[in-house]
């Protein structure tokens, strides 16, 4: 187990027990290997996530869906973009991030996690145009 001890934030809107949708289904079986893995992952949502005051003393953070979080701290994308190691999970189209915001999360992100096929195929067409705005 080479992760232990590995301090992983993982970020998201809403848990598999508050909101059973497909992302929080997808991010339990991540967040589940991660800890077999040997990483030690704190699950953070909406209600939460702003008792988080240091991101920096946590070794990776993990951002999944957004939306609501967006909605009560704009600013937090700012945080999270700031930390020196970023992973990104999408699941959907990300509407809810502005122009500004995307450039400052995906870029800076070291590994980009797109879910299903059909949210590829938009993001695709999607970050093509996006890309081409930078």
């Amino acid at each position: 187990m080479i992760n232990v001890n590995k301090k992983v934030l993982w970020i998201s809107d809403y848990e598999l027990d508050l909101a059973p949708g497909g992302s929080q289904r997808s991010d339990k079986i991540l967040i589940d290997k991660g800890k077999i893995l040997g990483f030690n992952i704190l699950k953070v949502n909406k209600d939460n996530f702003k008792n988080i005051s240091d991101l920096n003393r946590f070794d990776i953070i993990v951002s999944s869906n957004l939306a609501w979080i967006n909605q009560l701290d704009p600013s937090f994308i700012n945080k999270i973009s700031n930390h020196h190691y970023h992973v990104r999970v999408e699941h959907d189209s990300n509407a809810y991030l502005n122009p500004e915001q995307r450039r400052k999360l995906f870029p800076v992100a070291k590994k980009l996690f797109f879910y299903p096929t059909i949210t590829m195929l938009f993001l695709k067409n999607f970050m093509v145009t996006f890309l081409k705005m930078l």
